[in-house]
């Protein structure tokens, strides 16, 4: 039976994508891998999914996108890019071989509930690994574009409507804070 990470992407679902570096190894190295990878992403990956959040961290990423109708497309799309990804940064590292695990990891999200908490694990990441206390300070999330009018290839509107609008999902992020992400029964990376 093929593990839960490893099936099939669904038309029209949401998931949680994400994937770290072979061994815990970095994948961004520099402020410039982190905006080439979110703007290859926005170029190879937007005409093929809607998303919704995400958060980069330097030797692991998580993404919330829905599909859209042709998945076998959006699968190799996500393919190419990790690819690409990989490829620059052992390029500009002088390294060799994979970057990332195989194949990259995806979870639908299958609730309103769930989707809703899933914004929040992957804002929270940042402070979970300890790299700062306040998800509006890390630059690498989507968190402070939500809550900003900045253009953004992010489905905004609909990303803030789950919440009632952008008080609610800074208050929703708010009030989830305070408890661990086991109480709240959120996955761990």
């Amino acid at each position: 039976m093929p593990s839960k990470y490893r099936q099939p992407l669904c038309p029209l679902t949401f998931y949680h994508i994400f994937n770290r570096g072979i061994n815990g190894e970095k994948i961004f190295y520099s402020s410039e891998d982190y905006t080439r990878f979110l703007s290859d992403y926005e170029t190879k990956l937007s005409d093929y999914v809607d998303t919704f959040s995400y958060c980069l961290i330097p030797n692991h990423f998580h993404l919330l996108i829905r599909t859209g109708e042709d998945c076998k497309t959006i699968s190799n799309q996500f393919k190419l890019f990790f690819s690409n990804h990989s490829m620059k940064i052992n390029d500009s590292q002088n390294r060799y071989g994979s970057l990332l695990t195989k194949p990259f990891k995806r979870s639908p999200v299958t609730n309103e509930g769930y989707l809703q908490r899933m914004f929040f694990y992957i804002h929270n990441n940042p402070m979970h690994h300890c790299i700062c206390d306040d998800p509006l300070s890390y630059e690498w999330s989507s968190y402070e574009i939500l809550m900003s009018n900045k253009d953004t290839f992010l489905n905004r509107d609909e990303a803030l409507s789950y919440f009632g609008g952008k008080s609610g999902f800074k208050n929703f992020h708010n009030e989830l804070s305070t408890l661990t992400l086991r109480e709240k029964g959120i996955m761990e990376f």
